[in-house]
């Protein structure tokens, strides 16, 4: 599930700093261990809009031409 960080918090599982309205991807499970701390509610699920393929894909690097030899 996609989620958004409310509160700039430190993710002690994936070893990294959330920032505050950074988005990324936690099992429903992770979700609600980060959000039953004492520090309160640090994220929140993001509804995926369901016309919008784009975020439900990984983006391509665009491939190189080879030079004509």
């Amino acid at each position: 599930m996609l989620v958004r960080c409310k509160k700039t918090f430190r993710d002690f599982e994936e070893r990294k700093t959330r920032i505050e309205g950074e988005e990324f991807e936690v099992t429903p499970e992770r979700y609600e261990s980060i959000n039953a701390t004492k520090y309160g509610v640090l994220v929140e699920a993001v509804e995926r809009d369901a016309d919008n393929v784009e975020t439900d894909t990984p983006k391509k690097r665009p491939q190189r031409r080879k030079a004509a030899e």
